[in-house]
């Protein structure tokens, strides 16, 4: 059966235990990464999303789906600087 965002939240609590709390995502994590709240945010969200997977959306949706994903923090970090690099 498929699971709502709720159910799957608390199965991460239960299961997941301390992995899950050290990779949850607020809205400050994007504002931080410049992935919320700059000019270009919108752009590195629809690449990063693109690039793993997560589907289109804003930071809102983003945060969400990230809270819902196995992608760290530091994960992510590097692929923004990664992406800075190309330009």
């Amino acid at each position: 059966t498929l699971l709502n965002v709720k159910q799957y939240s608390q199965i991460l609590d239960e299961y997941g235990g301390e992995t899950h709390q050290e990779s949850h995502w607020e809205m400050e994590d994007l504002i931080q990464l410049g992935l919320s709240g700059k000019e270009d945010s919108a752009q590195k969200r629809e690449q990063l999303m693109e690039a793993f997977h997560l589907g289109f959306g804003n930071a809102k949706t983003l945060c969400k789906r990230l809270n819902l994903s196995s992608l760290s923090k530091k994960e992510v970090e590097e692929w923004l600087k990664a992406k800075e690099k190309e330009k």
